[in-house]
């Protein structure tokens, strides 16, 4: 059977929704031939463990995992070393008083303009592409390990984080191996214009321009997102990009029953929130769910709303002023992390799916916990500007509003309640797209033809 080396920044037993992608591709594709070997780090900076998926990785399956060298850590060393050297610490301040620069270099990256002289310059550097760029030469090391020891006939690396196509691409060069590129997010086209104009982001630039150029093939999971790279690139063949959807794993969600047909309307969103810059927040949901409270034109006893690990957002202040309304008292229901095992009870027990993609910079995504709650067969309600979780939503039957149409998302809940969770039935047809041994079967062809080109210029050659 042909192997295929997968680098990923996470597998199990860390859980997460977008380690799951590369899970479920390794565990189907030796259906279709190919026998994965996996690159991945020892621990991520989301170290929730989810045990049960480690049941779901092929036997025998090789996982090499790469401790990451801490750059930031080590840069400030540095810095610290060279002012015990010169007596100083290199503004003219007495020893032993910290540097506005060493300061900044301390600071773990966040900023990420072109100030900070030598510490952030030396910021920069050490934090591109990056946080994971630490992981870079260890995964390079171990990888050349990997596949002296196991052949693979082809190479496949997933973003976030674009570290993990710096090892690819350096792979593919050092061994001659055809390298696949899989995009779980885009990379320098979410950034705004004012990034994108600084030091790091031309950086950034120029490094997915060489990436992209030496790829064999780039698979990308949303369709406006292939649009997007296709026309910022367009010396590359359009062929060369690709779409493959995240999905569902029809052994992980049977057929659901129907919701409740008693108690409160249940409106249930899984996963986590990414509240800076308020990228993906339930605050319009909450803010008009409040307000419909006030107004009577929803009693507090027959509605609930409950947010499955949502990690940091729900200890925060916004949160906070939102819980202590009146109008939500005992409506909120707050849920800590649950293993992926456990999420069809979650979405069985729910009336509506809740979707939060806030930002206009999530355009081009859509959150994998989607293709799950289509699978479920419940209504879906997404608070999302246009863009590809907007259009997937519309096209299955949901109901989509933009976050600022705070109206029409408070019309939107009243006539889901008046419905009592009434959802479209899926057509076999329409739930075979998302499936993931469906999915895998598409990336199987994948690799099967880019291998074959591989082995056919290495004998033309």
């Amino acid at each position: 059977m042909r192997r295929v080396l997968m680098i990923s920044h996470g597998y199990p037993p860390f859980g997460g929704s977008g380690m799951l992608r590369t899970l479920k591709f390794s565990r189907y594709l030796p259906d279709h031939g190919w026998r994965p070997v996996v690159l991945t780090l020892r621990r991520t900076r989301h170290p929730r463990e989810d045990p049960r998926l480690l049941a779901e990785v092929p036997p025998g399956t090789p996982v090499y995992r790469s401790r990451p060298v801490a750059l930031l850590e080590a840069g400030a060393a540095l810095r610290r070393a060279l002012r015990r050297l010169a007596g100083r610490n290199g503004n003219g301040a007495p020893d032993g008083a910290p540097s506005a620069a060493a300061n900044g270099l301390q600071g773990g990256g966040a900023r990420t303009g072109n100030g900070g002289g030598l510490a952030g310059l030396l910021r920069e550097l050490l934090t591109t592409p990056d946080s994971y760029a630490g992981w870079f030469l260890p995964g390079l090391l171990q990888g050349l390990w990997a596949i002296v020891r196991h052949r693979p006939r082809i190479i496949y690396s997933t973003s976030p984080p674009p570290t993990a196509h710096l090892i690819g691409h350096a792979l593919s060069r050092t061994t001659g191996l055809p390298w696949v590129m899989d995009f779980r997010d885009p990379w320098t086209l979410q950034w705004p214009a004012e990034v994108m104009a600084r030091r790091r982001g031309r950086w950034a630039k120029r490094m997915e321009a060489r990436l992209l150029r030496g790829a064999a093939h780039v698979i990308c999971n949303t369709e406006p997102l292939a649009e997007a790279l296709r026309a910022a690139y367009p010396g590359l063949p359009p062929e060369r990009f690709s779409v493959i959807t995240n999905g569902f794993d029809p052994a992980d969600f049977p057929p659901l029953p129907p919701p409740p047909a008693d108690g409160p309307f249940r409106f249930t969103h899984t996963g986590e929130f990414f509240p800076a810059g308020d990228l993906r927040v339930p605050d319009p949901f909450l803010a008009a769910l409040a307000e419909l409270v006030e107004e009577g034109a929803l009693a507090p006893a027959d509605v609930r709303l409950r947010l499955v690990g949502s990690g940091e957002y729900t200890d925060g202040e916004a949160f906070a002023r939102f819980a202590s309304l009146p109008a939500l008292n005992g409506i909120l229901d707050v849920v800590d992390f649950v293993p992926h095992g456990d999420i069809p009870g979650e979405l069985a027990r729910a009336h509506c799916l809740l979707l939060f993609q806030n930002s206009p910079l999530f355009r081009m995504q859509v959150p994998a916990k989607t293709f799950e709650y289509i699978r479920a067969e419940r209504p879906i309600l997404a608070v999302a500007p246009p863009g590809a979780t907007q259009r997937l939503v519309d096209s299955v039957g949901g109901v989509a509003v933009p976050p600022d149409d705070h109206e029409g998302l408070k019309a939107a809940i009243r006539a889901l309640v008046a419905g009592r969770g009434d959802a479209p039935r899926r057509g076999a047809g329409e739930l075979d797209r998302f499936s993931r041994p469906g999915l895998t079967r598409r990336l199987a062809a994948l690799l099967d033809a880019q291998a074959g080109k591989s082995a056919g210029a290495r004998e033309g050659g």
